[in-house]
C-alpha cells in the first residue's frame, strides 16, 4: 500500500491537537488501513466467520458495532458490509472469491481523527445528530451520520474516546470547525 499524504498536512499541529486542556484532545491517526468487505446475501455468515477467524477477533460484530484485536478493528457498517480498520503495521486481509463478495481499499478516502478526554462527547454533540450518551452509544458502537451535511463514521472506543472517519476532501473544513469549537473547552 502506498503511504498516504495527510489531508490535514499544514493545518494540523500538535499545538492545535492538545491546546484545549487535558479534558480534550483531537489528534489525527496516521497510517490508516481501511478495507471494505462486502458479501453477497447468501454468503454473509460464512464471510463474517472467516473475517473473525482470520483476523483473530473475539467475536462477531452485530450491525452498528465493532470488535477489536490489538490495533485492528472489525466494524459491521451495513448489513452486508464490514470495515477492517488498522493504524499499525499493514495487515493481511482475507481473500474472497467473486462468488463470495468483494474487497475495496478505502485507505486513501478517509482521514481518521481520535477525539478523547472528558469533553470529547460534548464537542461531538455540537456537530453530530446522534445521541452519544453511554447508555445509547456505548463502547464498541459505530454509526454513519452527518457532520455539517457531510457523511462521517463515528466509533466509540473501549476507553470511551471517539474515532471519527471523515471523507478526505472535507477533512480540513471539518477539522477547522472542530478546532474553533473546541477552543471553548480550553482551560484558563
Amino acid at each position: 500500500m502506498a503511504s498516504p499524504i495527510s489531508a490535514l498536512d499544514g493545518y494540523h499541529t500538535a499545538e492545535h491537537s492538545n491546546g484545549y486542556g487535558r479534558e480534550l484532545a483531537i489528534e489525527e491517526v496516521t497510517g490508516l488501513q481501511l478495507i471494505q468487505v462486502a458479501a453477497w446475501a447468501d454468503n454473509t455468515d460464512s464471510v463474517e466467520q472467516r473475517l473473525v477467524a482470520e483476523l483473530g477477533m473475539p467475536g462477531i460484530p452485530l450491525p452498528g458495532t465493532a470488535v477489536q484485536n490489538g490495533d485492528v478493528l472489525l466494524a459491521r457498517v451495513e448489513p452486508l458490509k464490514w470495515w477492517i480498520l488498522n493504524s499499525g503495521a499493514e495487515i493481511s486481509v482475507p481473500e474472497l472469491s467473486p462468488t463470495e463478495g468483494c474487497l475495496l481499499d478505502l485507505s486513501h478516502s478517509r482521514t481518521w481523527l481520535a477525539i478523547s478526554g472528558e469533553n470529547a462527547g460534548s464537542l461531538l454533540n455540537r456537530f453530530l445528530p446522534i445521541d452519544l450518551r453511554d447508555a445509547v452509544f456505548p463502547a464498541g458502537s459505530i454509526a454513519t451520520t452527518a457532520f455539517h451535511h457531510t457523511g462521517v463514521t463515528v466509533h466509540r472506543s473501549a476507553d470511551g474516546s471517539y474515532n471519527l472517519l471523515l471523507l478526505r476532501s472535507f477533512a480540513v473544513s471539518l477539522w477547522q470547525m472542530m478546532h474553533e469549537t473546541a477552543l471553548q473547552f480550553k482551560a484558563g
